[in-house]
């Protein structure tokens, strides 16, 4: 029973070290992405807007229309 405990163990720790590095690499593809956001910006800046501030989208209310 301990083997199986040790290898779980390990396997936790793989995991782990695994988890930290995929979120690095998305804090790094995140940096990223906000510089070159930041260089379009000074091209296009109404395009830019519009990406950081979607359009208000209305909500979809017929659900709540009695049917007759």
């Amino acid at each position: 029973m301990s083997a199986v405990v040790n290898i779980l163990k390990q396997q936790n720790q793989l995991l782990s070290a695994q988890v930290e590095e995929m979120a690095t690499q998305v804090d790094n593809l995140k940096q990223s992405l906000v510089t070159a956001l930041n260089k379009l910006a000074e091209h296009e800046p109404e395009f830019v807007k519009k990406f950081l501030v979607p359009d208000a989208v209305e909500p979809d209310t017929s659900a709540m229309t009695p049917a007759n």
